[in-house]
């Protein structure tokens, strides 16, 4: 509500991983009665019930997906999950076939880089028609596998542009990208 009483127009639910939350189905529900011309949900796409897509339908709710590879082995090589590239497949087309704005992002690293091309192919196949692709930024877990002198110089440069990232503890950040600059947490107020 704080978001909205400041002139927010759209949030993005993202994780960790948001379809696994008990009470997102309430949280879309909650946005849209609020007024958030823009709902969307950023998932790997491998929990997808059907009360959840209803709830998105019912919303008109927007889909990003995360997506690493045109087959299994090299999509299951980053996600580290049996099974993930199939259904993560299957959810896209199913997301795809309600009608439902539907984007997709690859993320280029060492294990997926000689194949992006074919993932887009794949993923146009089925239906997607906005597809991304970056690459790994050495901040969070990309830290793990790229090194850099600054945090600051591993962002897209669009922090503070309009938006703001709140994580599950309230905490208030500049984006998604940049949790190592806390600016304040929610109980103080958005505004």
């Amino acid at each position: 509500k704080d978001a909205c009483d400041v002139g927010c127009e759209q949030v993005q639910f993202i994780g960790g991983e948001p379809t696994i939350h008990p009470s997102l189905s309430t949280l879309i529900s909650s946005a849209d009665d609020l007024g958030y011309k823009h709902i969307e949900v950023f998932t790997n796409g491998i929990k997808m019930s059907e009360d959840l897509l209803e709830t998105f339908v019912e919303h008109g709710v927007k889909l990003a997906y995360s997506f690493y590879g045109p087959s299994a082995e090299v999509h299951e090589h980053v996600t580290k999950q049996k099974g993930s590239f199939e259904k993560t497949l299957r959810n896209i087309r199913k997301t795809v076939s309600t009608g439902l704005d539907v984007r997709v992002g690859i993320v280029s690293m060492d294990e997926n880089k000689d194949y992006i091309d074919e993932a887009k192919v794949l993923l146009k196949s089925a239906g997607v028609e906005k597809i991304s692709v970056d690459y790994v930024r050495g901040i969070g877990r990309g830290g793990d596998h790229v090194k850099y002198t600054d945090p600051m110089d591993e962002l897209c440069g669009g922090c503070w542009s309009g938006k703001l990232a709140v994580n599950s503890d309230g905490d208030i950040y500049p984006c998604n990208l940049s949790r190592f600059n806390l600016v304040g947490n929610i109980s103080e107020g958005l505004g």
